[in-house]
């Protein structure tokens, strides 16, 4: 997934965390595994969920999304290249990533009740 369609705020508030990350924590990387999506796109996945094809989805699908605005993104981190699911992450890694992005104005969906910890937003 990339940065595509992303907002300038939120694009640079996660390519400044990921050298952040990349600099300090050698063989981990964040990517964004979620971007921007079309309001079409989101409304499929919103049905696959209610169809019970979870794959890929932590959380229900919102109807109405910030994702469609391009206002938001779902990371997930890679440790010596390989992806790591969402719980095999430590609280603490993600509450780390979090203060990189806070720092840039960014609201982290790991704060929500319930919390949704790869998701981030302006």
């Amino acid at each position: 997934m990339s940065l595509r369609g992303v907002k300038g705020r939120l694009r640079s508030a996660f390519k400044a965390a990921r050298a952040h990350i990349q600099k300090n924590y050698p063989g981990v990387d964040i990517k964004v595994t979620s971007g921007y999506r079309s309001a079409a796109y989101q409304r499929r996945l919103r049905a696959r969920w209610d169809r019970g094809d979870r794959r890929g989805l932590v959380y229900r699908p919102a109807l109405v999304s910030r994702h469609t605005e391009g206002r938001a993104i779902d990371v997930g981190w890679v440790i010596n290249g390989r992806p790591v699911p969402v719980a095999g992450i430590p609280l603490s890694a993600w509450s780390y990533l979090a203060a990189l992005m806070e720092r840039q104005g960014v609201t982290w969906g790991g704060r929500w009740s319930p919390p949704d910890l790869p998701h981030f937003e302006i």
